[in-house]
């Protein structure tokens, strides 16, 4: 099954806010994934639409991260 299918099928749109998904995918609590976003050290792509609004991830990116992750834990040694 398709990574991207699955996470759509999960939150029902294709853009979610970053604090639904820091502490599930990234181990990060929200203030922590805000402060690294800010920072630009999270492994994902993040936006904001104004300098007020919550920081935005594409379900896309986050599902490359994923797969890639997933590949990583694949290697053999």
């Amino acid at each position: 099954m398709n990574t991207i299918f699955l996470l759509m099928a999960e939150f029902n749109t294709a853009v979610v806010p970053l604090s639904l998904i820091s502490e599930k995918y990234f181990g990060l609590a929200p203030r922590t994934a805000k402060d690294r976003a800010t920072a630009n050290r999270l492994p994902v792509r993040v936006w904001r639409e104004s300098q007020k609004s919550e920081y935005l991830v594409s379900l896309i990116d986050l599902a490359n991260y994923i797969d890639e992750k997933r590949k990583a834990a694949n290697v053999k040694f």
